[in-house]
């Protein structure tokens, strides 16, 4: 199975299990530069899921003392996923502006739940073959792009059997 379709599929669980109180939606723009050119197809407010960066490389399994490959090779994805909420670029972060309420920010709307959420991803219920998967970096995104998304930017190693 490839990235994009064990996304597809992931995203799906998670709309079925109501994941964190949010619906999803996935897309693989697969460059930054296209998430503006991205349209919500829905007026739901659901969690866009963009996956960009994508690239992997095949280890082979060599040994020095006999000279030559002597297993399974692997192969390393790595690429990036961007969990965003369309957002307004007016509204505070945290509190930066008097008279406006904590429960209506960013923070409480917005980045807290998605923190909050356990993102983990069903590697071996639906991919399959996984040797490890890890997450490189994750970071918090605020007003990102034309949509002034808000959300989180996570970078992701899997290694997979070939």
């Amino acid at each position: 199975m490839n990235i994009i379709t064990f996304f597809e599929q992931q995203v799906q669980k998670w709309n079925d299990e109501n994941k964190c109180g949010f619906c999803w939606h996935f897309e693989a723009p697969l460059r930054l530069s296209d998430l503006n050119e991205s349209v919500q197809k829905t007026t739901d407010c659901c969690v866009r899921v963009f996956l960009t960066d994508y690239s992997y490389s095949v280890t082979p399994q060599y040994s020095p003392t006999f000279g030559r490959v002597t297993g399974t090779p692997t192969k390393r994805h790595t690429f990036t996923i961007y969990y965003l909420l369309n957002d307004r670029i007016d509204i505070n972060v945290y509190l930066e502006q008097q008279g406006y309420p904590l429960s209506e920010s960013k923070w409480k709307k917005i980045i807290e739940p998605l923190l909050d959420c356990n993102l983990s991803l069903d590697i071996c219920d639906i991919f399959g073959n996984i040797l490890e998967w890890s997450i490189a970096r994750a970071d918090i995104v605020i007003d990102f792009q034309d949509q002034n998304y808000t959300g989180l930017k996570v970078i992701y190693n899997i290694n997979e059997k070939i």
